[in-house]
C-alpha cells in the first residue's frame, strides 16, 4: 500500500470512527437511561416521596465528596493517555498512590458529613455507603483510562453495568415490599462495588507500555485536572447544590418531587454526557488545531440535534407520563420537570463544549463557565426556591444553565488567551 493510499485509509477511519463510536455511547445511554428509569420507578413506588427524599440525601454525600475529591485525575487519565498512547500504563503507576489517598481521605470525611447531616432514624443507610468512595473513584480512573485509551466499546459496557445492578436490586425490595432506605443504599453501594471491579479488569486488559514513552507527572496531570474538574461536573449533575437545598431548606418530601421531576432530564442528560465522552479523547487525539477544530464542531452540531429532539419530546409527555410511571402522588412534579427540562437542553450544550474544549487542551474554560453559574445559581435558588418551591429551583437552575453556555459560546468563538489558555503537551 502507498504512502497515499495509507493516508486517505486513515482519513476515512478517522471520519468514521467518531460517528460509529458516538453511536454506541448513544446506545449505551439508552440503555442506562432504561436502567435509571426502573430503579428509580421502584424506588419511588417502594419508599414514596419522604423516604426516597432521604435516599437522595444519603446518595449525595458520596457523590459530592467523590466528584469534589478525586481532583480531576481521571479527567486528566484520558487526556494524557489519549496524547501518550504508549505511556498509558506508566501513567497508571503513577496515579495508583493517589487512589489510595484520596479514597481514604475522602471516606473519612464521608463519616463526618453522615454523621452531622442525616438523623439517627437514617444513620444506618449512610453507614452502609461509606464503601461507595472507594469503589467509585476505582471506577472512574478505570473509566478514564479506557476513554483516554479509546477503547469505547469495553468503556460503553463497563459504564452501564452499575446502572443495571442497582435496577435489579431494587427490583428485587419490590418485589418482596422490603421498603426500607438502607436496604436500597446497600443494593446501590453494592452495585458499584462490583462495577468497579468489572471496570479495573477491562481498563488494565493489554494497556500499552512502551518503555521510550515519557508519562506526565502527578503534578501535572493533578494541574490539568483542577483546572477542568468543575467544567466536567456541574452542579445539578455531581454536586446536586439545587437537590440539597431542596432537601436541607424545604423538606425531604419536597426533594421527593423534586428528584423525580429531575429523572426525566436523566436522557438529554445522558446523551450529551455520550457524545462529549467520544468527543473529548477523539479531539484530544488530533494534533492538527485546525482539524480538531472541525472535528469539535462536528459533535456540537450532532448533539444539538440529538439532544433538541429529545428535549422537546420529552417536554410534551411529560404531563402525561410522569404521573402514569412514578402514580398520582407524584404529579405535582410535572411543572417541575417541565422548566428542568428547559435547563437540560442548555446543559447538554454545555457539557460537549466543555469537553470539546478541553480536548483542544483548554480545560479552564469550562470551570470558568461553571464558576459563572454557581454565582448565578446560588442568589438565584436562594430569592427564588422559598416563593415558588421546586418551580423555583429549577428555575434557578434554567438561569444558571443559561449564563454557563454563554461563557463557553464566547470561548468558543475567541475568549481571549490571557484569561484562558491553551495547555498544550
Amino acid at each position: 500500500m502507498t504512502v497515499l493510499a495509507q493516508r486517505a485509509s486513515t482519513a476515512r477511519l478517522a471520519r468514521r470512527g467518531p460517528l460509529r463510536s458516538t453511536i454506541g455511547s448513544l446506545i449505551a445511554a439508552v440503555a442506562g437511561q432504561g436502567g435509571l428509569v426502573i430503579s428509580g420507578v421502584f424506588a419511588a413506588r417502594l419508599l414514596g416521596p419522604k423516604d426516597r427524599g432521604y435516599l437522595a440525601l444519603v446518595m449525595l454525600i458520596p457523590l459530592a465528596l467523590t466528584y469534589a475529591g478525586s481532583l480531576g485525575l481521571p479527567l486528566s487519565a484520558t487526556y494524557y493517555i489519549a496524547r501518550r498512547r504508549g505511556a498509558a500504563a506508566a501513567i497508571v503507576r503513577r496515579l495508583r498512590p493517589a487512589l489510595v489517598v484520596q479514597s481514604l481521605v475522602l471516606v473519612a470525611l464521608q463519616a463526618v458529613a453522615v454523621a452531622l447531616l442525616l438523623p439517627s432514624s437514617r444513620l444506618a443507610a449512610g453507614l452502609i455507603t461509606l464503601v461507595f468512595i472507594p469503589a467509585v473513584l476505582s471506577q472512574q480512573y478505570a473509566l478514564g483510562i479506557l476513554q483516554g485509551r479509546q477503547r469505547f466499546a469495553a468503556f460503553n459496557i463497563v459504564r452501564v453495568v452499575p446502572v443495571f445492578l442497582y435496577a435489579f436490586g431494587v427490583a428485587v425490595l419490590y418485589a418482596i415490599d422490603y421498603a426500607d432506605v438502607a436496604a436500597v443504599a446497600a443494593a446501590w453501594t453494592i452495585a458499584y462495588v462490583i462495577a468497579a471491579v468489572v471496570a479495573l479488569v477491562a481498563a488494565l486488559r493489554h494497556i500499552e507500555d512502551d518503555p521510550q514513552a515519557e508519562p506526565p507527572s502527578v503534578r501535572e496531570m493533578t494541574r490539568f485536572g483542577c483546572r477542568g474538574l468543575l467544567g466536567s461536573t456541574s452542579p445539578i449533575e455531581a454536586f446536586r447544590i439545587d437537590q440539597a437545598f431542596v432537601g436541607l431548606a424545604l423538606s425531604p418530601t419536597a426533594l421527593g418531587y423534586y428528584v423525580v421531576a429531575y429523572a426525566f432530564t436523566n436522557f438529554p442528560r445522558l446523551a450529551s454526557q455520550s457524545i462529549g465522552m467520544i468527543a473529548y479523547p477523539a479531539v484530544a487525539d488530533v494534533k492538527d488545531p485546525r482539524a480538531a477544530r472541525r472535528l469539535g464542531t462536528r459533535f456540537l452540531w450532532f448533539n444539538f440535534l440529538v439532544c433538541g429532539a429529545i428535549v422537546a419530546g420529552l417536554a410534551i409527555v411529560t404531563p402525561y407520563v410522569l404521573p402514569l410511571i412514578y402514580g398520582q402522588d407524584f404529579a405535582a412534579a410535572v411543572t417541575t420537570s417541565q422548566v428542568l427540562l428547559a435547563s437540560a437542553a442548555f446543559l447538554s450544550m454545555r457539557r460537549v463544549l466543555s469537553d470539546v474544549l478541553r480536548g483542544r487542551g483548554r480545560p479552564l474554560v469550562g470551570t470558568v463557565a461553571e464558576l459563572v453559574s454557581w454565582v448565578a445559581l446560588v442568589p438565584s435558588i436562594l430569592i427564588l426556591a422559598p416563593t415558588y418551591g421546586t418551580v423555583g429551583a429549577a428555575t434557578a437552575v434554567l438561569i444558571a444553565s443559561v449564563c454557563s453556555v454563554g461563557v463557553l459560546v464566547a470561548a468558543t468563538l475567541g475568549w481571549p488567551r490571557r484569561l484562558v489558555p491553551e495547555v498544550v503537551s
